[in-house]
Protein backbone atom coordinates (compact mmCIF):
# COMPACT_ATOMS: atom_id res chain seq x y z
CA UNK A 1 0.00 0.00 0.00
CA UNK A 2 3.00 2.22 1.02
CA UNK A 3 4.17 1.84 -2.89
CA UNK A 4 0.81 2.53 -3.94
CA UNK A 5 0.41 5.99 -2.87
CA UNK A 6 4.36 6.86 -3.14
CA UNK A 7 3.47 6.20 -6.79
CA UNK A 8 0.67 8.16 -7.02
CA UNK A 9 2.34 11.29 -5.45
CA UNK A 10 4.91 11.16 -8.16
CA UNK A 11 2.25 10.39 -10.58
CA UNK A 12 0.41 13.90 -9.27
CA UNK A 13 3.51 15.39 -8.80
CA UNK A 14 4.39 15.15 -12.54
CA UNK A 15 1.22 16.10 -13.89
CA UNK A 16 1.06 19.54 -12.02
CA UNK A 17 5.50 19.68 -12.80
CA UNK A 18 4.48 18.77 -16.86
CA UNK A 19 1.19 21.39 -16.86
CA UNK A 20 2.88 24.76 -14.96
CA UNK A 21 5.96 24.68 -16.97
CA UNK A 22 6.28 25.60 -20.29
CA UNK A 23 9.73 23.34 -20.49
CA UNK A 24 11.22 20.65 -18.48
CA UNK A 25 15.01 20.77 -19.64
CA UNK A 26 17.12 18.00 -18.81
CA UNK A 27 20.05 20.42 -17.99
CA UNK A 28 18.57 23.01 -15.62
CA UNK A 29 16.15 20.49 -13.96
CA UNK A 30 17.40 17.08 -14.18
CA UNK A 31 14.97 15.92 -11.03
CA UNK A 32 12.12 17.36 -12.55
CA UNK A 33 12.77 15.68 -16.27
CA UNK A 34 13.76 12.18 -14.38
CA UNK A 35 10.38 12.03 -12.54
CA UNK A 36 8.76 12.93 -15.94
CA UNK A 37 10.81 10.95 -18.05
CA UNK A 38 9.78 8.07 -15.63
CA UNK A 39 6.08 8.53 -15.33
CA UNK A 40 5.52 9.51 -19.86
CA UNK A 41 3.58 7.11 -20.84
CA UNK A 42 0.66 7.44 -17.97
CA UNK A 43 0.76 11.25 -18.26
CA UNK A 44 0.61 10.98 -22.20
CA UNK A 45 -2.26 8.32 -21.48
CA UNK A 46 -4.00 10.81 -19.13
CA UNK A 47 -4.18 13.67 -21.43
CA UNK A 48 -4.79 11.37 -24.53
CA UNK A 49 -8.18 11.13 -22.94
CA UNK A 50 -8.90 13.92 -21.31
CA UNK A 51 -7.58 17.22 -22.86
CA UNK A 52 -6.18 15.42 -26.47
CA UNK A 53 -2.68 17.54 -25.69
CA UNK A 54 0.64 15.66 -26.87
CA UNK A 55 3.81 15.48 -24.35
CA UNK A 56 6.61 16.43 -26.73
CA UNK A 57 9.40 14.57 -25.92
CA UNK A 58 13.80 14.98 -26.55
CA UNK A 59 16.68 13.56 -25.17
CA UNK A 60 17.08 17.03 -23.66
CA UNK A 61 14.03 18.39 -23.00
CA UNK A 62 10.30 17.61 -22.45
CA UNK A 63 7.09 19.58 -23.37
CA UNK A 64 3.40 19.84 -23.14
CA UNK A 65 1.59 20.99 -26.44
CA UNK A 66 -0.76 22.99 -24.14
CA UNK A 67 -2.88 24.06 -27.24
CA UNK A 68 -6.03 26.39 -26.04
CA UNK A 69 -9.09 26.27 -27.69
CA UNK A 70 -9.47 30.35 -26.45
CA UNK A 71 -7.87 32.96 -25.98
CA UNK A 72 -5.87 33.26 -22.77
CA UNK A 73 -6.72 36.44 -20.50
CA UNK A 74 -3.15 36.78 -19.16
CA UNK A 75 0.58 36.65 -19.93
CA UNK A 76 1.69 33.04 -21.21
CA UNK A 77 5.48 34.18 -20.15
CA UNK A 78 6.39 36.98 -17.47
CA UNK A 79 8.93 38.71 -19.55
CA UNK A 80 6.32 39.36 -22.22
CA UNK A 81 3.40 42.14 -21.09
CA UNK A 82 2.87 43.85 -23.99
CA UNK A 83 1.67 43.01 -27.38
CA UNK A 84 5.02 43.95 -29.11
CA UNK A 85 7.14 42.04 -26.62
CA UNK A 86 4.86 39.14 -27.45
CA UNK A 87 5.58 39.93 -31.41
CA UNK A 88 9.51 39.81 -31.31
CA UNK A 89 9.50 36.63 -29.48
CA UNK A 90 7.11 35.09 -32.26
CA UNK A 91 9.34 36.42 -34.79
CA UNK A 92 12.59 35.17 -33.18
CA UNK A 93 11.16 31.83 -32.92
CA UNK A 94 10.35 32.88 -37.15
CA UNK A 95 14.07 33.98 -37.09
CA UNK A 96 15.28 30.19 -35.60
CA UNK A 97 13.38 28.05 -38.04
CA UNK A 98 14.62 30.02 -41.07
CA UNK A 99 18.19 29.21 -39.95
CA UNK A 100 17.72 25.63 -39.20
CA UNK A 101 15.86 25.40 -42.65
CA UNK A 102 19.23 27.21 -43.83
CA UNK A 103 21.64 23.84 -42.65
CA UNK A 104 21.47 24.37 -38.48
CA UNK A 105 20.58 20.97 -38.12
CA UNK A 106 18.94 19.67 -34.70
CA UNK A 107 20.70 22.47 -32.71
CA UNK A 108 23.11 21.11 -30.57
CA UNK A 109 26.34 24.05 -31.20
CA UNK A 110 26.61 24.51 -34.56
CA UNK A 111 27.44 27.95 -35.75
CA UNK A 112 24.81 28.06 -37.98
CA UNK A 113 22.81 28.48 -34.66
CA UNK A 114 24.31 31.39 -33.28
CA UNK A 115 23.52 35.39 -34.17
CA UNK A 116 24.33 38.23 -32.75
CA UNK A 117 21.49 40.76 -31.29
CA UNK A 118 21.97 43.53 -34.14
CA UNK A 119 21.56 40.57 -36.85
CA UNK A 120 18.60 39.61 -35.53
CA UNK A 121 17.09 42.92 -34.90
CA UNK A 122 18.02 43.65 -38.59
CA UNK A 123 16.16 40.84 -40.08
CA UNK A 124 13.35 41.74 -38.14
CA UNK A 125 13.14 45.23 -38.82
CA UNK A 126 13.07 43.99 -43.01
CA UNK A 127 10.39 41.88 -42.42
CA UNK A 128 8.05 43.94 -40.75
CA UNK A 129 8.79 46.72 -43.40
CA UNK A 130 7.23 44.27 -46.03
CA UNK A 131 3.96 43.77 -44.77
CA UNK A 132 3.47 41.00 -42.48
CA UNK A 133 2.58 42.56 -40.08
CA UNK A 134 -1.14 43.54 -39.51
CA UNK A 135 -2.28 46.95 -41.10
CA UNK A 136 -2.78 48.69 -37.56
CA UNK A 137 1.00 47.64 -36.46
CA UNK A 138 3.70 49.86 -36.76
CA UNK A 139 6.63 48.25 -38.46
CA UNK A 140 9.89 47.64 -35.97
CA UNK A 141 12.57 50.44 -35.37
CA UNK A 142 14.74 49.04 -32.91
CA UNK A 143 16.50 52.80 -33.11
CA UNK A 144 13.26 53.27 -31.25
CA UNK A 145 14.46 52.44 -27.20
CA UNK A 146 10.59 50.95 -26.86
CA UNK A 147 11.10 48.47 -29.91
CA UNK A 148 14.63 47.79 -28.18
CA UNK A 149 13.50 46.78 -24.97
CA UNK A 150 10.63 44.70 -26.30
CA UNK A 151 13.40 42.22 -27.99
CA UNK A 152 15.23 42.10 -25.30
CA UNK A 153 12.29 40.96 -23.40
CA UNK A 154 11.43 38.72 -25.71
CA UNK A 155 14.83 37.12 -25.67
CA UNK A 156 15.06 37.02 -22.21
CA UNK A 157 11.95 34.88 -22.16
CA UNK A 158 13.16 32.25 -24.78
CA UNK A 159 16.68 32.46 -22.52
CA UNK A 160 14.24 31.21 -19.64
CA UNK A 161 12.80 28.75 -21.39
CA UNK A 162 15.78 27.33 -21.94
CA UNK A 163 15.75 28.22 -25.89
CA UNK A 164 18.87 30.20 -26.06
CA UNK A 165 22.23 30.64 -24.47
CA UNK A 166 24.17 33.91 -24.45
CA UNK A 167 27.48 33.58 -25.67
CA UNK A 168 29.11 36.58 -25.45
CA UNK A 169 28.23 40.19 -24.71
CA UNK A 170 25.55 41.65 -23.14
CA UNK A 171 21.78 42.32 -24.27
CA UNK A 172 21.50 44.49 -21.67
CA UNK A 173 23.72 46.86 -23.24
CA UNK A 174 22.56 46.62 -26.37
CA UNK A 175 19.34 48.25 -25.25
CA UNK A 176 21.15 51.12 -23.18
CA UNK A 177 23.50 52.39 -25.87
CA UNK A 178 20.86 52.58 -28.98
CA UNK A 179 21.71 49.52 -30.53
CA UNK A 180 25.53 49.86 -31.09
CA UNK A 181 27.25 46.85 -28.11
CA UNK A 182 26.05 43.34 -29.39
CA UNK A 183 25.35 40.31 -28.12
CA UNK A 184 25.80 37.06 -29.18
CA UNK A 185 23.78 34.60 -28.80
CA UNK A 186 23.15 30.49 -29.79
CA UNK A 187 19.45 28.62 -30.36
CA UNK A 188 18.88 25.37 -28.70
CA UNK A 189 17.11 22.15 -29.19
CA UNK A 190 13.86 23.83 -27.20
CA UNK A 191 13.72 26.16 -29.55
CA UNK A 192 13.08 23.59 -32.37
CA UNK A 193 10.03 22.11 -29.80
CA UNK A 194 8.69 25.75 -29.67
CA UNK A 195 8.75 26.23 -33.58
CA UNK A 196 7.00 22.62 -33.72
CA UNK A 197 4.46 23.88 -31.50
CA UNK A 198 3.79 27.17 -33.48
CA UNK A 199 0.73 26.23 -35.52
CA UNK A 200 0.68 29.60 -37.57
CA UNK A 201 -2.58 28.61 -39.03
CA UNK A 202 -4.40 28.99 -35.63
CA UNK A 203 -2.10 32.66 -35.14
CA UNK A 204 -3.58 33.69 -38.54
CA UNK A 205 -7.48 32.09 -37.73
CA UNK A 206 -7.21 34.15 -33.98
CA UNK A 207 -6.19 37.50 -35.72
CA UNK A 208 -9.09 37.52 -37.78
CA UNK A 209 -11.17 37.18 -35.14
CA UNK A 210 -10.06 39.64 -33.47
CA UNK A 211 -9.64 42.01 -36.16
CA UNK A 212 -6.63 44.09 -34.60
CA UNK A 213 -8.89 44.28 -31.51
CA UNK A 214 -7.39 42.69 -28.45
CA UNK A 215 -9.63 43.95 -26.01
CA UNK A 216 -12.68 42.74 -28.13
CA UNK A 217 -15.56 41.62 -25.95
CA UNK A 218 -17.09 38.45 -28.20
CA UNK A 219 -16.63 34.95 -27.38
CA UNK A 220 -13.30 34.30 -26.58
CA UNK A 221 -13.26 30.33 -28.49
CA UNK A 222 -10.94 30.26 -31.09
CA UNK A 223 -11.92 29.29 -34.48
CA UNK A 224 -11.97 25.53 -35.54
CA UNK A 225 -12.38 23.85 -32.24
CA UNK A 226 -15.39 22.42 -32.83
CA UNK A 227 -13.86 19.67 -33.96
CA UNK A 228 -12.29 19.21 -30.46
CA UNK A 229 -14.97 17.25 -27.78
CA UNK A 230 -16.78 19.86 -25.88
CA UNK A 231 -15.47 18.09 -22.62
CA UNK A 232 -11.82 17.98 -24.15
CA UNK A 233 -12.41 22.30 -24.50
CA UNK A 234 -13.64 22.01 -20.99
CA UNK A 235 -10.46 20.50 -19.69
CA UNK A 236 -8.24 22.72 -21.68
CA UNK A 237 -10.18 25.85 -20.93
CA UNK A 238 -9.66 24.86 -17.05
CA UNK A 239 -6.27 23.79 -16.77
CA UNK A 240 -4.79 26.95 -18.70
CA UNK A 241 -7.06 29.47 -16.65
CA UNK A 242 -8.41 31.44 -14.85
CA UNK A 243 -11.92 30.98 -15.91
CA UNK A 244 -14.67 28.90 -18.18
CA UNK A 245 -17.14 30.97 -19.37
CA UNK A 246 -21.07 29.52 -20.45
CA UNK A 247 -20.92 33.06 -22.62
CA UNK A 248 -17.53 31.63 -24.45
CA UNK A 249 -18.37 28.09 -24.48
CA UNK A 250 -22.04 26.78 -23.93
CA UNK A 251 -21.34 23.43 -25.29
CA UNK A 252 -18.33 22.94 -23.66
CA UNK A 253 -20.07 24.29 -20.36
CA UNK A 254 -23.23 21.92 -20.69
CA UNK A 255 -20.57 18.79 -21.41
CA UNK A 256 -18.99 19.73 -18.00
CA UNK A 257 -22.04 20.10 -16.08
CA UNK A 258 -23.05 16.83 -16.93
CA UNK A 259 -20.17 14.85 -16.37
CA UNK A 260 -19.52 16.74 -13.33
CA UNK A 261 -18.79 14.43 -10.73
CA UNK A 262 -16.58 12.44 -12.11
CA UNK A 263 -13.97 15.75 -14.10
CA UNK A 264 -14.46 16.62 -10.07
CA UNK A 265 -13.00 13.25 -9.29
CA UNK A 266 -10.20 13.17 -11.65
CA UNK A 267 -8.91 16.54 -11.17
CA UNK A 268 -8.97 16.13 -7.35
CA UNK A 269 -6.81 12.80 -8.30
CA UNK A 270 -5.47 14.29 -10.80
CA UNK A 271 -3.76 17.19 -9.31
CA UNK A 272 -5.03 17.61 -5.94
CA UNK A 273 -6.95 20.62 -7.18
CA UNK A 274 -10.68 21.10 -6.78
CA UNK A 275 -13.26 22.52 -9.24
CA UNK A 276 -15.96 25.29 -8.39
CA UNK A 277 -18.98 25.45 -10.68
CA UNK A 278 -21.38 27.85 -11.21
CA UNK A 279 -24.61 28.66 -13.14
CA UNK A 280 -22.31 30.96 -15.37
CA UNK A 281 -19.22 29.82 -14.77
CA UNK A 282 -16.32 27.14 -13.46
CA UNK A 283 -13.06 27.74 -11.92
CA UNK A 284 -10.56 25.35 -10.79
CA UNK A 285 -9.22 26.23 -7.34
CA UNK A 286 -5.73 25.45 -6.36
CA UNK A 287 -3.45 25.26 -3.17
CA UNK A 288 -1.75 28.63 -2.15
CA UNK A 289 2.30 27.83 -3.99
CA UNK A 290 1.08 26.50 -6.95
CA UNK A 291 0.89 28.35 -10.28
CA UNK A 292 -2.44 29.62 -11.82
CA UNK A 293 -1.84 28.81 -15.54
CA UNK A 294 -0.83 32.24 -16.87
CA UNK A 295 -2.49 34.74 -14.40
CA UNK A 296 -1.18 35.68 -11.10
CA UNK A 297 -4.04 36.48 -7.91
CA UNK A 298 -4.95 40.03 -7.28
CA UNK A 299 -3.31 40.59 -4.33
CA UNK A 300 -4.23 42.83 -1.03
CA UNK A 301 -1.32 44.81 -1.09
CA UNK A 302 -0.69 47.21 -4.46
CA UNK A 303 -2.97 50.09 -4.68
CA UNK A 304 -4.19 48.99 -8.30
CA UNK A 305 -4.82 45.17 -7.17
CA UNK A 306 -6.85 47.01 -4.28
CA UNK A 307 -8.66 49.40 -6.10
CA UNK A 308 -9.91 46.48 -8.86
CA UNK A 309 -10.94 44.68 -6.39
CA UNK A 310 -12.90 47.75 -4.56
CA UNK A 311 -14.35 48.32 -8.14
CA UNK A 312 -15.54 44.75 -8.32
CA UNK A 313 -17.49 45.38 -4.72
CA UNK A 314 -19.02 48.78 -6.50
CA UNK A 315 -20.38 47.27 -9.17
CA UNK A 316 -22.03 44.36 -7.31
CA UNK A 317 -24.22 47.23 -5.51
CA UNK A 318 -24.74 49.11 -8.77
CA UNK A 319 -26.22 45.38 -10.10
CA UNK A 320 -28.10 44.78 -7.04
CA UNK A 321 -29.51 48.69 -7.07
CA UNK A 322 -29.73 50.67 -10.48
CA UNK A 323 -27.95 48.51 -13.14
CA UNK A 324 -29.98 46.39 -15.48
CA UNK A 325 -29.62 42.73 -14.31
CA UNK A 326 -27.14 40.53 -16.40
CA UNK A 327 -27.98 38.11 -18.80
CA UNK A 328 -28.77 34.47 -18.62
CA UNK A 329 -25.04 33.72 -18.96
CA UNK A 330 -24.18 36.07 -16.50
CA UNK A 331 -22.05 39.10 -18.49
CA UNK A 332 -23.26 42.55 -18.83
CA UNK A 333 -21.98 44.86 -20.88
CA UNK A 334 -22.09 48.83 -19.81
CA UNK A 335 -20.24 51.43 -21.06
CA UNK A 336 -16.74 52.51 -20.13
CA UNK A 337 -17.79 55.82 -18.57
CA UNK A 338 -19.86 53.50 -16.03
CA UNK A 339 -17.10 51.55 -15.04
CA UNK A 340 -14.58 54.93 -14.94
CA UNK A 341 -17.30 56.61 -12.72
CA UNK A 342 -17.21 53.36 -10.82
CA UNK A 343 -13.51 54.05 -10.59
CA UNK A 344 -13.88 58.15 -9.63
CA UNK A 345 -16.06 56.66 -6.79
CA UNK A 346 -13.64 54.22 -5.83
CA UNK A 347 -10.24 56.69 -5.46
CA UNK A 348 -12.49 59.40 -4.02
CA UNK A 349 -13.45 56.85 -1.30
CA UNK A 350 -10.51 54.95 -0.79
CA UNK A 351 -7.81 56.70 -2.61
CA UNK A 352 -5.98 58.28 0.59
CA UNK A 353 -5.62 54.94 1.89
CA UNK A 354 -3.60 53.83 -0.98
CA UNK A 355 0.57 54.97 -1.11
CA UNK A 356 1.56 58.18 -2.28
CA UNK A 357 2.89 56.44 -5.76
CA UNK A 358 -1.04 55.21 -6.06
CA UNK A 359 -2.23 58.85 -4.82
CA UNK A 360 0.54 61.10 -7.10
CA UNK A 361 -0.78 58.78 -10.41
CA UNK A 362 -3.20 60.55 -13.29
CA UNK A 363 -6.64 59.24 -13.06
CA UNK A 364 -6.50 57.42 -16.75
CA UNK A 365 -2.83 55.91 -16.00
CA UNK A 366 -4.33 53.91 -12.64
CA UNK A 367 -7.58 53.43 -14.54
CA UNK A 368 -5.87 51.59 -17.07
CA UNK A 369 -3.41 49.88 -14.83
CA UNK A 370 -7.27 48.80 -12.69
CA UNK A 371 -8.44 47.53 -16.34
CA UNK A 372 -5.26 45.32 -17.04
CA UNK A 373 -5.58 44.47 -13.46
CA UNK A 374 -9.71 43.20 -13.84
CA UNK A 375 -8.62 41.63 -17.36
CA UNK A 376 -5.86 39.77 -16.28
CA UNK A 377 -8.03 37.99 -13.45
CA UNK A 378 -10.51 37.32 -15.57
CA UNK A 379 -12.95 39.61 -14.49
CA UNK A 380 -13.80 42.24 -17.43
CA UNK A 381 -13.19 42.31 -20.93
CA UNK A 382 -12.76 45.38 -23.04
CA UNK A 383 -13.14 48.16 -23.49
CA UNK A 384 -13.60 47.73 -26.79
CA UNK A 385 -13.46 50.40 -29.87
CA UNK A 386 -16.86 50.62 -29.18
CA UNK A 387 -16.31 52.25 -25.94
CA UNK A 388 -18.05 49.16 -23.85
CA UNK A 389 -16.93 46.86 -20.97
CA UNK A 390 -18.36 43.44 -20.90
CA UNK A 391 -18.69 42.45 -16.69
CA UNK A 392 -18.06 38.71 -16.23
CA UNK A 393 -20.06 36.79 -13.94
CA UNK A 394 -16.82 36.10 -12.01
CA UNK A 395 -16.65 39.59 -10.93
CA UNK A 396 -19.28 38.45 -8.05
CA UNK A 397 -16.97 36.31 -6.01
CA UNK A 398 -15.49 39.24 -4.52
CA UNK A 399 -16.94 40.86 -1.53
CA UNK A 400 -14.62 43.45 -0.06
CA UNK A 401 -13.99 46.01 2.10
CA UNK A 402 -11.84 47.75 4.68
CA UNK A 403 -13.11 47.16 7.74
CA UNK A 404 -13.85 49.89 10.90
CA UNK A 405 -15.31 47.80 13.93
CA UNK A 406 -18.21 49.35 14.76
CA UNK A 407 -21.00 47.10 16.80
CA UNK A 408 -21.36 49.01 19.98
CA UNK A 409 -23.46 46.52 21.24
CA UNK A 410 -20.11 44.50 22.08
CA UNK A 411 -17.45 45.53 25.40
CA UNK A 412 -14.37 47.17 22.92
CA UNK A 413 -11.55 48.17 24.09
CA UNK A 414 -11.02 51.16 21.87
CA UNK A 415 -11.79 52.38 18.70
CA UNK A 416 -9.60 50.55 16.14
CA UNK A 417 -8.19 52.10 12.97
CA UNK A 418 -8.84 50.83 9.36
CA UNK A 419 -8.06 47.34 8.51
CA UNK A 420 -6.26 45.78 5.54
CA UNK A 421 -8.34 44.84 2.76
CA UNK A 422 -10.22 41.63 3.26
CA UNK A 423 -12.22 39.30 0.39
CA UNK A 424 -14.06 36.42 0.23
CA UNK A 425 -14.34 33.79 -2.42
CA UNK A 426 -16.44 31.33 -1.04
CA UNK A 427 -18.36 29.57 -3.09
CA UNK A 428 -22.02 29.72 -3.75
CA UNK A 429 -24.77 27.54 -4.26
CA UNK A 430 -25.99 26.52 -7.79
CA UNK A 431 -28.98 27.69 -9.40
CA UNK A 432 -30.77 24.31 -7.46
CA UNK A 433 -29.77 26.01 -4.06
CA UNK A 434 -27.39 22.94 -4.32
CA UNK A 435 -23.87 23.20 -3.34
CA UNK A 436 -21.91 22.54 -6.45
CA UNK A 437 -18.01 22.69 -5.93
CA UNK A 438 -16.02 20.03 -4.35
CA UNK A 439 -15.40 22.84 -1.19
CA UNK A 440 -19.15 22.71 -0.88
CA UNK A 441 -19.87 19.02 -1.02
CA UNK A 442 -17.05 18.50 1.27
CA UNK A 443 -18.34 20.68 3.79
CA UNK A 444 -21.98 19.83 3.23
CA UNK A 445 -22.38 17.82 6.57
CA UNK A 446 -20.43 20.81 8.57
CA UNK A 447 -23.21 23.56 6.79
CA UNK A 448 -25.90 21.55 8.42
CA UNK A 449 -24.52 21.90 11.78
CA UNK A 450 -23.99 26.07 11.02
CA UNK A 451 -22.50 28.28 9.05
CA UNK A 452 -18.74 29.52 7.88
CA UNK A 453 -17.50 33.01 8.99
CA UNK A 454 -18.47 34.51 5.32
CA UNK A 455 -21.49 32.79 5.44
CA UNK A 456 -22.47 34.53 9.17
CA UNK A 457 -21.07 37.60 8.08
CA UNK A 458 -23.49 37.84 5.35
CA UNK A 459 -26.59 36.95 7.84
CA UNK A 460 -25.40 39.40 10.73
CA UNK A 461 -24.68 42.29 8.06
CA UNK A 462 -21.12 42.91 9.20
CA UNK A 463 -17.46 41.46 8.04
CA UNK A 464 -16.05 37.90 7.74
CA UNK A 465 -13.14 39.68 9.96
CA UNK A 466 -15.91 41.30 12.43
CA UNK A 467 -17.16 37.42 12.80
CA UNK A 468 -13.54 35.71 13.66
CA UNK A 469 -12.93 38.46 16.00
CA UNK A 470 -16.27 37.61 17.84
CA UNK A 471 -15.36 34.03 18.17
CA UNK A 472 -12.10 34.49 19.35
CA UNK A 473 -13.24 36.80 21.77
CA UNK A 474 -16.07 34.36 23.01
CA UNK A 475 -18.74 36.53 21.90
CA UNK A 476 -19.86 34.76 19.41
CA UNK A 477 -20.06 30.42 19.98
CA UNK A 478 -19.01 28.04 17.31
CA UNK A 479 -16.51 25.03 16.85
CA UNK A 480 -13.32 25.00 15.42
CA UNK A 481 -13.28 22.94 11.94
CA UNK A 482 -9.91 22.95 10.50
CA UNK A 483 -8.60 26.66 10.04
CA UNK A 484 -12.60 27.72 9.76
CA UNK A 485 -15.20 27.62 12.42
CA UNK A 486 -18.70 26.19 12.23
CA UNK A 487 -21.03 28.72 13.65
CA UNK A 488 -24.78 27.34 14.93
CA UNK A 489 -27.69 28.53 13.45
CA UNK A 490 -28.92 29.33 17.60
CA UNK A 491 -25.71 31.65 17.66
CA UNK A 492 -26.55 33.35 14.72
CA UNK A 493 -30.24 34.24 15.80
CA UNK A 494 -28.59 35.08 19.58
CA UNK A 495 -26.44 37.53 17.94
CA UNK A 496 -28.74 39.37 15.56
CA UNK A 497 -31.55 39.69 18.85
CA UNK A 498 -28.49 41.47 20.49
CA UNK A 499 -27.49 43.70 17.90
CA UNK A 500 -31.28 44.85 17.13
CA UNK A 501 -31.28 45.43 21.07
CA UNK A 502 -34.26 42.67 21.67
CA UNK A 503 -31.91 40.05 23.91
CA UNK A 504 -28.95 41.42 25.59
CA UNK A 505 -29.61 40.03 28.77
CA UNK A 506 -30.67 36.21 27.08
CA UNK A 507 -28.14 34.16 25.36
CA UNK A 508 -29.12 30.96 25.27
CA UNK A 509 -25.66 28.35 25.07
CA UNK A 510 -25.41 26.51 21.59
CA UNK A 511 -25.43 22.79 21.12
CA UNK A 512 -23.59 21.68 18.35
CA UNK A 513 -24.14 17.61 17.63
CA UNK A 514 -21.27 16.01 15.64
CA UNK A 515 -23.60 12.95 14.42
CA UNK A 516 -27.44 13.21 13.15
CA UNK A 517 -29.42 10.73 14.97
CA UNK A 518 -31.78 8.72 13.01
CA UNK A 519 -34.81 10.39 12.85
CA UNK A 520 -33.07 13.69 12.58
CA UNK A 521 -33.95 15.74 8.95
CA UNK A 522 -31.37 14.80 6.08
CA UNK A 523 -28.21 17.62 5.73
CA UNK A 524 -29.67 19.24 2.53
CA UNK A 525 -32.66 20.03 4.55
CA UNK A 526 -31.44 20.71 8.18
CA UNK A 527 -30.21 24.52 7.33
CA UNK A 528 -34.07 24.94 5.69
CA UNK A 529 -35.62 23.43 8.90
CA UNK A 530 -33.40 25.66 11.38
CA UNK A 531 -34.28 28.89 9.55
CA UNK A 532 -37.86 27.97 9.88
CA UNK A 533 -37.73 27.31 13.16
CA UNK A 534 -35.95 30.00 14.35
CA UNK A 535 -38.93 32.03 12.27
CA UNK A 536 -41.92 30.24 13.90
CA UNK A 537 -40.38 30.39 17.31
CA UNK A 538 -42.52 34.22 17.97
CA UNK A 539 -40.27 35.76 15.10
CA UNK A 540 -42.16 35.17 12.22
CA UNK A 541 -42.66 38.91 11.59
CA UNK A 542 -38.91 39.21 11.20
CA UNK A 543 -38.00 39.24 7.26
CA UNK A 544 -35.54 37.05 5.83
CA UNK A 545 -32.14 38.27 4.07
CA UNK A 546 -31.69 37.01 0.51
CA UNK A 547 -28.99 34.59 1.66
CA UNK A 548 -31.51 33.28 3.69
CA UNK A 549 -34.34 33.21 1.32
CA UNK A 550 -32.12 31.76 -1.62
CA UNK A 551 -31.75 28.66 1.24
CA UNK A 552 -35.33 28.38 1.90
CA UNK A 553 -36.70 28.64 -1.80
CA UNK A 554 -33.50 26.36 -3.08
CA UNK A 555 -32.33 28.68 -5.95
CA UNK A 556 -29.37 31.41 -6.46
CA UNK A 557 -28.69 34.29 -4.67
CA UNK A 558 -28.73 36.18 -7.49
CA UNK A 559 -31.99 34.27 -8.43
CA UNK A 560 -33.82 36.00 -5.33
CA UNK A 561 -32.12 39.68 -6.58
CA UNK A 562 -33.30 39.54 -10.04
CA UNK A 563 -37.30 38.57 -8.53
CA UNK A 564 -36.93 41.51 -5.65
CA UNK A 565 -35.78 43.92 -9.02
CA UNK A 566 -38.45 42.72 -10.96
CA UNK A 567 -41.26 42.63 -8.86
CA UNK A 568 -41.88 38.46 -9.02
CA UNK A 569 -40.90 38.61 -5.28
CA UNK A 570 -41.39 41.83 -2.95
CA UNK A 571 -39.16 42.80 0.18
CA UNK A 572 -38.30 46.14 1.42
CA UNK A 573 -34.47 47.50 0.77
CA UNK A 574 -32.72 48.40 3.88
CA UNK A 575 -29.47 49.91 2.95
CA UNK A 576 -27.56 47.18 0.82
CA UNK A 577 -30.03 44.62 2.17
CA UNK A 578 -33.33 43.20 1.73
CA UNK A 579 -35.78 42.25 4.08
CA UNK A 580 -38.47 39.71 2.56
CA UNK A 581 -41.39 38.75 4.71
CA UNK A 582 -42.10 35.20 5.69
CA UNK A 583 -45.17 35.48 3.52
CA UNK A 584 -43.64 36.35 0.60
CA UNK A 585 -41.30 33.11 0.76
CA UNK A 586 -44.42 30.72 1.11
CA UNK A 587 -46.49 32.45 -1.67
CA UNK A 588 -42.97 32.12 -4.50
CA UNK A 589 -43.05 28.36 -2.81
CA UNK A 590 -46.62 27.65 -3.46
CA UNK A 591 -46.38 29.28 -6.64
CA UNK A 592 -43.43 27.19 -8.12
CA UNK A 593 -44.68 24.03 -6.97
CA UNK A 594 -48.35 24.15 -8.79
Amino acid sequence: MKKTNSQNEALTQAQVILLENEIISRSQTPDQFRLINNQYNLLQSWHDHHTGWRIYRTPASIRLIRTPVSFIQGYVFRNLRQPRDFACFIWTLWYAETRLNDGGGGGGHSNAQQFLMSQLAERLEEQSATGYLAPHVAPFDFKRQSDRYSLFHALKALEALGGLHLEDGSSEEWVNQSGQENALYEFTEVTRSLILALDMEQVRLAAKTLQGNPRSLVSARLPGTEKVNPLQRAWRTLLLGPVLLKYDDPEAFAALRQHQETFQFEVGQTYGWQLDLRYEYAMIIRPSGTGLGPNGPLNLTGAADQAALLCCQLIRQKIEGEWRYPASDGCLVVPESEIAEVFRQVREEHGSRWGSTARKTSFQELLQEVYAKLRLAGLMRGPDRSGNVLILPTMARFSVGYFVEEESVLPQSGVEKPQQLAFDQTPEPDHNGKPNSSISRAASKEMAAGYNTVQAGRILGVSQQSVSRWLEAGFLRGERSGRGWIIPEAELERMKEIRQGQGGASRPQPTLETTRPKDEAAPENKAKATIKASRNNGESNRGYNSYEAARLLGVADVTILDWLKKGKLKGEKIGLNWSIPAGEIERVKSTRLK
